[in-house]
């Protein structure tokens, strides 16, 4: 009886943590990355900083994540206002399932996809464009 009740007590309390889970996300980054503002092949975008050495282009590995991963669709804002405003409503899951997702498959160490670039190739722009 006392295990029926520690195994309903147990299903009870982790309930909320899957209920706040969302689809396509992780719940922590297996590494630590910085978000920024680039210009990526003429266009100003937001991307992460892995390793102080990559700059990775979100907009074009979130595409590639939903495409490869079955991820369902998730806008993930070009502009770094729109990040931040939407940062808790689910781009963090996201931007964790990215940095996961690179670190897994090793596509840092070599044949790193197109969305993936040398810090030095790519123009770093104020991080926030209209500070408050």
């Amino acid at each position: 009886m006392s295990r029926i009740l520690v195994a309903a007590v147990a299903i009870v309390l982790a309930g909320p943590l899957t209920v706040l889970a969302q689809p396509g996300s992780a719940a922590r980054s297996v590494e630590p990355f910085k978000v920024g503002t680039f210009v990526i092949g003429n266009m100003p975008t937001t991307g992460l900083v892995l390793r102080d050495a990559f700059v990775v282009d979100l907009v074009q590995a979130n595409a590639a994540l939903e495409k490869t991963r079955s991820f369902p669709a998730r806008r993930i804002p070009s502009d770094m206002v729109d990040l931040i405003d939407e940062y808790e409503n689910g781009v963090k899951g996201r931007l964790y399932a990215i940095v996961n997702e690179l670190v897994q498959s090793k596509a840092l160490d070599a044949n790193r996809p197109a969305y993936v670039r040398e810090l030095s190739q790519v123009k770093t722009l104020a991080r926030h464009p209209r500070p408050r």
